[in-house]
């Protein structure tokens, strides 16, 4: 019912500062609808994800695994990337996997939302839903071995950039 993303379009934004008509990739896009509000902004977004059967919007999609990512950036012309809610998702060791191909596909820059605690959701099912649980510190450090400059905010926010 509840879509973390779209709590964090309007930011992403404000801090990427796209211009119109620029790609964004939504990469672990889920339901879409965080996907289909950059629409609202004149932006042409493109939703990523493994689980084709989350999306709920009508939005240009691609399904494919996060840690293995065809060539977005010459297929859409990418600038920018969005991943909120997932990399606590992704296993560790995938971690950096993951985050060399948002870079690869972003030229400008990616917004990140990622969770430093252990989730709930997983004790229904009784096994863990985030799998790389760090503190903000890690996941900074990680983060600036795949993009040149890196600013931390709070709530688990990371705004990345290749060039600044």
């Amino acid at each position: 019912d509840w879509a973390p993303g779209m709590d964090h379009v309007v930011n992403a934004i404000d801090k990427l500062a796209p211009m119109p008509g620029d790609v964004v990739i939504d990469f672990g896009c889920g339901t879409g609808r965080a996907t289909a509000a950059f629409k609202q902004h004149y932006l042409l977004p493109v939703g990523v994800d493994l689980a084709g059967n989350a999306l709920e919007e009508h939005v240009t999609f691609v399904n494919a695994n996060l840690w293995d990512l065809p060539p977005l950036k010459e297929l859409f012309g990418a600038q920018w990337g969005f991943c909120c809610d997932v990399m606590e998702h992704i296993p560790t060791e995938k971690v950096s996997d993951v985050l060399s191909g948002i870079a690869k596909n972003v030229p400008s820059g990616a917004y990140f939302c990622i969770d430093s605690v252990p989730d709930r959701q997983g004790l229904i099912i009784g096994q863990p839903l985030h799998m790389t649980v760090r503190p903000p510190e890690w996941w900074s450090e990680e983060l600036s071995k795949h993009f040149a400059h890196v600013e931390q905010y709070d709530g688990g926010v990371f705004v990345c950039f290749h060039k600044r």
